[in-house]
């Protein structure tokens, strides 16, 4: 036998001698030093280090609304075409800029506050208030096509497909309206909570079926054509004396 061990043997040793040794491993192994270093590397050349510049050149800048205090937001969503960027504010109103200019091509105040963000088709901007009203607008001029009462608040940012407004409410509703006319053609319900987040995400279409979460903690699969509930499924876990 002459001492030595078995190739196999040799390999399973210097194979465990590594994996005790630490972090790092040998570079002779998969994912080892060499992949450690590039990738490394790459996250250093994307974050910019204190007093080195970026690379990045500021094209415009523009406002378009005062500042929220600490209790307001702006909405989160807003819209960018090849030619326009959209934009919403929580003092309620829209504003159209030239995406590569930033002048302000139209403003329109559609009453209070905006939550969700914004919609666009291909003639209109739509826009859901605090006061509960879905406002479309002619996406060209700015002024108001057609103003549509909802049960309260509007929560979510609203979706365009098929010729539809969809979007959801504070109390847990799921409108449908026509883009055309703003004619309400069929509504969700479920179960509305004591106690809400201000805010929903934005339904999710899929073909021919909604999907949308409400705060209840359920998950609804609606049809697009009429509202009929496909299937549904509650993803929370109850549990406390109160809504808190």
């Amino acid at each position: 036998m002459n001492g030595c061990m078995p190739r196999s043997a040799k390999f399973l040793t210097l194979l465990l001698a590594a994996l005790i040794s630490g972090c790092t491993s040998p570079d002779w192994l998969p994912g080892g030093n060499d992949k450690e270093h590039k990738s490394q590397a790459i996250r250093t050349s994307l974050v910019a280090q204190p007093g080195q510049p970026t690379g990045l050149q500021e094209s415009w800048k523009r406002s378009v609304a005062g500042k929220p205090d600490d209790h307001f937001f702006h909405p989160g969503r807003f819209i960018v075409t090849h030619s326009d960027l959209f934009v919403a504010t929580y003092q309620g109103t829209v504003v159209r800029l030239s995406r590569n200019e930033g002048s302000i091509l139209w403003k329109k105040e559609v009453g209070e506050s905006v939550k969700g963000g914004l919609a666009i088709d291909d003639k209109r901007v739509f826009a859901g208030t605090e006061d509960g009203e879905m406002v479309a607008l002619s996406r060209t001029h700015g002024e108001e096509l057609w103003r549509q009462k909802v049960s309260t608040s509007v929560a979510s940012a609203p979706v365009v497909s098929d010729g539809k407004v969809f979007f959801t409410t504070l109390d847990n509703r799921l409108y449908a309206l026509n883009a055309e006319t703003g004619t309400a053609l069929w509504v969700n319900n479920n179960a509305p909570e004591m106690l809400v987040i201000m805010g929903a995400a934005s339904p999710t279409v899929d073909q021919d079926r909604l999907y949308v979460g409400y705060s209840s903690g359920d998950l609804h699969a609606v049809s697009m054509a009429n509202g009929k509930l496909l299937w549904s499924d509650n993803l929370t876990v109850v549990g406390g004396r109160t809504e808190l």
